[in-house]
């Protein structure tokens, strides 16, 4: 619930940010890091960095997060 997040679609010519809680800032700045970063993770599992029988989605990473805070309370999964 605290950890800044925000998602970028690749699926068009113009990249879309979908920004959780105000993570990328309404700077220029924060916006291009933010997509060069996802890029990067991008390209890298384009290239193999992990197997290509291994999928992990997002439901998946919040399974994995709320397993981790199970001890602070409640994770409620949002849609």
């Amino acid at each position: 619930m605290y950890i800044p997040m925000y998602i970028v679609d690749f699926r068009e010519d113009v990249p879309t940010i979908f920004d959780k809680n105000g993570t990328v800032f309404d700077s220029l700045f924060d916006i291009r890091n933010s997509i060069a970063s996802a890029q990067r993770i991008q390209e890298r599992l384009d290239k193999g960095w992990r197997p290509p029988n291994l999928s992990y989605k997002i439901i998946d990473l919040n399974n994995d997060i709320c397993k981790l805070l199970k001890k602070e309370g409640n994770c409620i999964v949002q849609s």
